[in-house]
């Protein structure tokens, strides 16, 4: 029987695929075997489109760059690819056999003129196709490396694309084999480091290849050197979160899987915007898609927890980074904007289940309403006619089926704990809980109605009752169960077929039938009822009510069978059941590939839907069901059909999958999307809450019967809680008496005493314990020492790879008093075979110096390169200047440029240079110009590396020795301060002495007690010696104490004697005959004999005195040289110091060095290839190009030819119009008439009307001409179309042409730059230069400074350039003393002028005073010279007095003045050498002018401004004041400036 398509009306929610973009704003996904096209936008109005797959599910989707197609994968034996129409969904290309089984991935590339294609297990076979509206052509295959989950085509490069599987990430080259046919060459990038992994990778529109890695960080990778490049950006801090990556314009998008969106700048790398999706922190996102023809690039998401949104971007991205700090609106919102600020805009637009969907039930009361329950807990309500969610309600718990009252606003929901809740849903979208029963444990697995809905059947999962609840509109109760007497599967059914008749369907051999249910009573749960059974041939798990019949169908069978309601139903005990023969099936059906797991009857409508396991869905109709509509809805390879419902008015099939998605299946289209608008913004419930506003708590633990039973448990514990407590007194009584019996038992004697062990109530428990504690020691023992094991095997690896590996173990000597430390350097032993590759590269050195040697024999010597560049590879430990043997040494003097290059010739030599180097097989740095000579002087450099630091740790080892030495000359000093504390009685302070465990790198591998937290078990054998040694010790010391006691007594305590006893410790006793009693008195010779004890005793004093403080100064005196000693050694490791510090700026140099070399090399090998492959590609181009013009030359003739069958075609019909009028001429038509019917026949049409009156015959012909030239202009018109195509297909011909040249020109043009860099690159060294601080004239940056515009100048050069700067300096400095000098002459005869003028007016002013004088007698007298001579003679003696004061006082300020001048002169020493040293920077900065003034880059203000900053002083003694009066004197200090200038001090 032929079966008719199945429409599919709609399709529900999302499948969680990945999104796919097909064009103007609508996406493309995989629901089931069903791929949706729906549009983003919910305004527009756009109706979504299903398009059925073929197979039994799609892989994968993606779609054509011209949004025309889309391609799907199918999956299964001899996997093929379908390219289909994306208008109508119809097949234009059929790939078979693409894969063995299916695919992993494929893509499109840019052009869309290829495909690739890579097949899963176990061929794993790379394809690129050439593909075509017309059909598909393999380019080329190839065998892939491994397993691939992504992969896209280089924009720019249709022969390139990137593979991307198991964190790794390769590229894949289209490239020529040896013999000429094309193949695959797969190349591996590799990751930052080898714990790091690839994440996700794009191509941007410029053809750059963009990647994420495990650890959070976006790359660049450079596609021609397979490497990463530049440096990464890190977007989060969790490093193993998933990462989706996209492009768009000059920009990338990630998605981090903890829900945030980020830009970055796909120049530099850096992060612009950063946008968080709001989701709880149990979800991520999974998927994202970019819409590429936006306007600023909107993004679609979909989220693990079955959402989708649309990010859209409301303007440009900024310029420096920005985190969005949108307020979330409503997180909660189905549909609807959730968040918006100045840059984007989110919107939630899709919103499903996630996994199974358990339940579908269709309302009896809202018309077109549907409702969904699914494994993650969510109620669904959807609007069949608008396609979309109308209420979605979280219930919190997994969920297993659901049931719609077909008289109430009533639902009905079981979960997976066995509880079944009553929702009312009469306020909708809002629900409330009505009542929630638990009743099972396990999963409930059917609830079903009854016809009139007074009761609800209730079927669990393992349970062999069926639950009756009795529901009414207001209130619902427990009515009782009905014991089945076989426990149910997990595919069980419930069919009500009257209001007291249900058939039970467990998946047995036979179907239950119960009916006349009684009440059950106040004791018992359990109802009575008659049960009957009928015998079927599968184990029937589902049953569905068709008409007056009904279908079953098992788990286990492709089979539909078809009974009668009222059949020979029979006996339900065990043994009547199987001794039944099975009933015969008035119909049945098998119209699946796969097993049947759930069907639907459509009541008294007669009609019958099954679902399968393969996912095909089969309605039948009509008169027994005989009108058959299938179709494969769901994938095969996830799961098929997981529920389904069937509305029997509407006659519309509810299907589900088991990843979320329900679809709308009829006969016929029997709903219209409604077109009113997008859907409602509404919010997701949730929580529930019950009638009276409270929230609903999560399900009872106990189930209904056990809750039961423990409320008449606890009646009887109640009742019989007096025997309990008369028992435990008798329990406490009885325990009394055993404490008392086992107390006098143990104060018995030992004879009559019963051991412990033999008191044993219960010996078995006592077994039981005992075994089980050695069963857990056991168990304990055996995980211990299997750790110990495998911790033992990881060390015995670390140390083999870390420690053993070592030739020179890394150790560090520290110094005494300081915090520095010098580390040597660790070296890792050679292997035999880098060992002999070394070998053999030094005696090919060795062979060909000899052969250059006989070379310069023969033909004499060449010009050498060592006059070019004195560079020394040498190095020296005891230089200061860094070791360079050939260095200059010279130092910052000046030398002739003519002397430095004749001493040059002197010795410039190639064998003069090696004698002084340290190895003289290396090769001179202009000489290593082939990648043969670069080789080998990596691996020389190497073994001189190497030898420098073995240089470095000998010099390393002696401070170590030198150390150790210094360490037992302080231990021994150390060692007698103790003895001297000890004899003083002073408290120790013993510092202590000893190598750090850094100098002594076998403690690594030593474990001290110390190091231990955990405290060490003492085994019982071992406590036991412990305690034996202790008992021997205690009666060993017994023994002993009489000799110690003998030895005190008798020599002191030491067998040395009192002698040996330290003289602080010695006592003088006095004599017992000068004690003298209370009455007795000393004799005289007593008394003198106490007087001499007396005196002894006061010596002895002083003598223990004088050797204290002699022992205090030798103590002092160590503790000096401890510390001379620690700080002479702190000195000489601070010379090591600068020994390390010169050693590590050597082997950096020569590191650098290296690395140069290395990156030469591979710099070449990349040109090779590179060049290699444009030289393929050019070959290919060539060859595309000849075909090209070749082709285009063929289809010009054929369109010519063409052209001229056209012409022909329309000359006959201008044949047919002249026969036509010439049949009228001949009949004696009229010129009105002829006129007339020419313009009917040129429009085609009748001539009837026209021809009236001319006989039949003529109009026939007339007619037939009319009709052959209407077959005519259909002939024209398919032959203009024909040309016409033929047209643009030459115009596309040409463009394919003028696409390829212009390749050819891009190729050629890069082919020329590689080839110049090729060139360059065999002629340019990249040699290092190392400069002294100082010596380095260009401005320093904050990180890296450029020197590509910096030149390198002869030192010969800059030491002329000083001299002439300080010759100049000094005659410019000579000029100013002069000045300086002229100036103070004439201060000097200004002062001498104004001098003369106040001795000229004293003058006069005495002369004044003399004239104006009054003379007296006094004067008169001392005029006479007859005055007291009395008074002369006491003011001369007071004047003799003041002479004689004043002179002493003028002789202490002589002295005071000679110190003062003394400490002048000190100051004035010192202020010359600062004037020296200012001097020496003023001649480098006047230098560093004069060179700038050279280059013409300073004014001339800076040079007067740095010319006067030359000279400088300091001191009283040096600073003068110039005070400029005339313009004459301003221009003399200007220095011949034409300019004056103001007063300057």
């Amino acid at each position: 029987m032929a079966e008719l398509p199945l429409n599919i009306n709609a399709c529900l929610g999302y499948s969680g695929s990945p999104l796919v973009y097909g064009g103007d704003g609508k996406y493309l996904s995989i629901n089931g075997n069903i791929v949706s096209s729906f549009h983003v936008d919910l305004t527009r109005g756009e109706a979504s489109r299903h398009f059925p797959c073929k197979g039994f599910g799609p892989d994968m989707l993606i779609a054509h760059p011209s949004f025309h197609f889309y391609a799907y994968s199918e999956r299964g034996e001899r996997a093929a690819v379908h390219v289909c129409s994306m208008e109508d969904g119809k097949e234009a290309v059929h790939m078979p056999n693409v894969g063995s089984i299916g695919l992993d991935c494929m893509s499109f590339s840019q052009d869309g003129e290829s495909m690739a294609t890579i097949s899963s297990i176990p061929d794993h076979t790379v394809s690129i196709w050439n593909w075509g509206e017309d059909g598909v052509d393999l380019q080329v295959t190839g065998v892939s490396p491994q397993e691939f989950s992504s992969c896209h085509f280089n924009p720019k490069n249709s022969d390139q694309l990137a593979l991307l599987g198991n964190g790794q990430l390769f590229l894949c080259n289209v490239v020529n084999s040896e013999q000429g046919a094309l193949e695959l060459e797969f190349l591996r990038f590799d990751p930052p480091n080898p714990d790091v992994e690839f994440a996700a990778f794009t191509w941007d529109a410029s053809g750059r290849l963009f990647s994420t890695t495990s650890e959070g960080s976006l790359w660049q990778l450079d596609v021609s050197l397979y490497t990463l490049s530049g440096e990464p950006c890190f977007f989060t801090d969790n490093p193993w979160s998933s990462s989706s990556l996209l492009s768009f314009d000059r920009s990338l998008v990630v998605c981090t899987g903890d829900a945030r969106v980020l830009w970055f700048d796909a120049d530099s790398l850096s992060k612009l915007y950063e946008v968080r999706i709001p989701l709880s922190s149990s979800h991520s996102l999974v998927s994202a898609c970019m819409c590429s023809d936006s306007q600023r690039g909107d993004i679609v998401l979909s989220s693990s927890d079955g959402s989708v949104f649309l990010l859209e971007m409301l303007s440009d991205l900024p310029q420096t980074f920005e985190m969005s700090e949108a307020e979330v609106k409503d997180a909660d919102v189905v549909f609807g904007e959730m968040q918006r600020d100045k840059l984007h805009s989110l919107k939630r637009i899709m919103l499903s289940h996630v996994g199974r969907v358990v339940g579908l039930s269709f309302s009896p009361l809202l018309s077109h309403s549907l409702v969904s329950a699914g494994e993650d807990g969510k109620l669904i309500f959807w609007d069949c006619r608008k396609k979309c969610a109308s209420a979605v309600q979280d219930v919190g718990r997994p969920l297993s089926c659901v049931e719609h009252h077909p008289s109430y606003s009533l639902l009905a929901i079981g979960d997976e704990g066995g509880s079944v809740q009553l929702l009312d849903v009469s306020a909708f979208p809002k629900m409330k809980s009505r009542a929630v029963f638990k009743l099972f444990h396990s999963k409930v697995v059917s609830l079903r109605f009854s016809d009139k809905g007074k009761s609800l059947a209730v079927m669990a999962e393992g349970s062999s009752h069926v639950y009756l609840l009795k529901v009414e509109e207001s209130s619902a109760e427990v009515r009782g169960y009905v014991e089945t007497g076989a426990a149910s599967s997990a595919r069980g059914n419930l069919l009500w077929v009257r209001e007291e008749q249900l058939i039970v369907a467990a998946e047995l051999d036979h179907l239950l039938r119960i009916e006349n249910f009684s009440e059950r009573s106040e004791e018992e749960l359990q109802l009575a009822a008659d049960l009957s059974t009928i015998r079927t041939e599968i184990a029937c798990g589902q049953v569905a009510r068709v008409g007056g019949k009904f279908a079953a169908s098992s788990s286990r069978s492709k089979k539909v069978l078809l009974f009668e309601l009222e059949g020979s139903w029979g006996s339900a005990g065990a043994e009547e059941v199987s001794s039944l023969p099975p009933a015969q099936p008035s119909l049945t059906f098998g119209a699946h590939d796969k097993v049947v797991l759930h069907i639907a009857g459509g009541g008294d409508a007669g009609l019958l839907a099954s679902g399968g396991e393969g996912g095909k869905i089969v309605l039948r109709s009509g008169d027994d069901l005989l009108t058959v509509h299938a179709l494969r809805a769901f994938s095969a390879w996830q799961g098929g059909c997981s529920s389904m419902c069937l509305s029997s008015p509407a006659g519309l099939l509810a299907c589900a999958s088991c990843n979320g998605t329900v679809l709308l299946l009829a006969s016929s289209l029997l709903l219209e999307e409604d077109a009113s608008g997008p859907p409602t913004r509404f919010t997701m419930g949730k929580k529930l809450y019950d009638l009276l506003g409270e929230e609903v708590e999560a399900g009872e633990v106990r189930t209904f019967e056990e809750v039961r039973l423990l409320s008449i448990q606890e009646m009887n514990n109640a009742l019989n809680a007096v025997k309990k407590n008369e028992m435990r007194d008798r329990i406490r009584q009885i325990k009394a008496q055993l404490d008392f019996l086992l107390e006098k038992n143990s104060g018995a004697p030992e004879l009559e005493r019963i051991a412990r062990e033999e008191i044993v109530i219960d010996a078995e428990l006592r077994k039981r314990i005992i075994a089980d504690g050695d069963a857990r020691v056991e168990d304990t023992k055996r995980s211990i020492s299997e750790e110990n094991v495998s911790k033992e095997e990881e060390r015995r690896r670390i140390k083999e790879v870390a420690w053993d590996s070592m030739e020179t173990h890394g150790m560090k000597i520290h110094a005494f008093t300081t915090d520095v430390s010098v580390p040597n350097y660790p070296i890792l032993k050679v292997e035999e075979e880098r060992k002999r590759r070394i070998d053999r590269i030094r005696t090919m050195r060795e062979i060909e110096l000899k052969t250059l040697a006989r070379q310069q024999q023969e033909f004499g010597a060449s010009k050498s390169f060592v006059q070019f560049d004195s560079y020394s590879l040498s190095f020296d430990l005891k230089s200061r200047e860094g070791g360079d043997k050939t260095g200059d040494k010279t130092g910052d003097k000046p030398s002739d440029p003519e002397s430095l290059k004749s001493s040059a010739v002197l010795d410039n030599t190639d064998e003069s240079w090696r004698a002084q180097q340290d190895d003289p097989l290396i090769y001179h740095r202009l000489n290593v110009t082939t990648r043969e000579r670069k080789t080998a002087q990596i691996y020389m450099l190497e073994s001189f590396i190497t030898s420098v630091k073995t240089k470095f740790n000998a010099l390393f080892d002696e401070f170590l020795k030198k150390k150790s030495a210094t360490l037992g000359r302080m231990e021994e000093k150390q060692t007698r301060i103790l003895e001297i504390l000890k004899e003083l009685k002073q408290p120790d302070a013993k510092e202590a002495l000893g190598l750090h465990d850094e100098e002594q790198p076998n403690k690594l591998l030593e474990v001290s007690d110390r190091e231990i937290s955990a405290p060490k078990w003492v085994s019982p054998a071992e406590q036991k010696a412990k305690e034996e040694e202790a008992r021997k010790q205690r009666e060993a010391s017994a023994g002993d104490a009489n000799v110690e006691r003998a030895l005190n007594m008798m020599m002191g305590g030491t067998l040395a004697g009192v002698n040996a006893i330290s003289k602080l410790e010695q006592v003088m006793t006095k004599p017992a005959n000068l004690e003298v009693g209370e009455n007795e008195e000393l004799t005289e010779e007593q008394q003198q004999k106490l007087k001499e004890w007396e005196a002894q005793y006061k010596a002895f004093l002083a003598e223990q005195d004088a050797y204290a403080k002699s022992l205090e100064g030798e103590a002092k005196k160590l503790r000096s040289e401890i510390v001379e000693e620690s700080k002479k050694f702190d000195d000489q490791l601070q010379e090591l110091t600068d020994v390390k510090m010169r050693t590590e700026y050597k082997l950096i140099e020569l590191e650098l060095y290296k690395v140069k070399l290395i990156q030469a090399i591979a710099q070449e090998e990349d040109d090779i290839l590179a060049r290699q492959s444009l030289v393929l590609g050019l070959e290919e181009l060539k060859y595309r190009h000849e075909l090209a013009e070749k082709a285009v030359g063929e289809y010009l003739e054929e369109v010519q030819t063409f052209e001229l069958r056209v012409d022909a075609v329309r000359q006959e019909g201008a044949n047919l119009e002249k026969g036509l009028r010439k049949e009228l001429q001949e009949h004696a038509a009229d010129k009105e008439t002829i006129d007339q019917a020419m313009k009917a026949f040129k429009k085609r049409g009748k001539l009837d009307d026209i021809l009236q009156g001319f006989s039949a015959d003529l109009i026939q012909r007339l007619d037939n001409l009319v009709a052959e030239a209407r077959s005519q202009d259909e002939v024209v018109q398919e032959h203009v179309t024909q040309l016409e195509n033929m047209q643009s297909e030459l115009k596309r011909l040409e463009w394919a042409k003028t696409q390829i040249e212009e390749s050819i020109a891009a190729a050629e043009e890069e082919m020329k730059k590689l080839l110049q860099r090729m060139a360059q690159a065999e002629y340019d060294l990249d040699l290092t230069v190392g400069m002294k601080q100082g010596q380095v004239e260009v401005e320093q940056s904050t990180f890296i400074t450029d020197y590509s515009d910096a030149e390198l100048v002869e030192r010969s050069v800059m030491s002329m350039l000083n001299e002439a700067i300080k010759s100049r300096g000094g005659d410019k400095i000579a000029v100013l003393n002069e000045i300086k000098e002229f100036r103070k002459g004439i201060h000097l005869l200004q002062w001498d002028n104004q001098r003369l003028e106040l001795q000229e007016e004293d003058c006069l002013q005495k002369t004044k005073d003399l004239q104006l004088l009054r003379v007296t007698k006094s004067l008169q007298r001392f005029i006479k010279g007859s005055s007291g001579e009395s008074q002369t003679a006491k003011e001369t003696s007071g004047l003799e007095k003041m002479i004689a004061y004043q002179s002493q006082i003028h002789q202490q300020r002589i002295e005071e003045r000679s110190k003062a001048v003394e400490a002048l002169d000190a100051q004035r020493g010192t202020t010359e050498q600062e004037n020296a040293e200012l001097d020496e920077v003023g001649s480098c900065s006047c230098w560093k002018l004069l060179t700038l003034m050279l280059a013409g880059h300073l004014c001339t203000r800076e040079l007067r401004c740095g010319a006067t900053a030359t000279v400088r002083a300091t001191g009283k003694a040096q600073r003068f004041r110039v005070e400029l009066t005339s313009s004459r004197d301003r221009q003399l200090w200007a220095g011949g400036q034409r300019k004056p200038i103001r007063n300057q001090h």
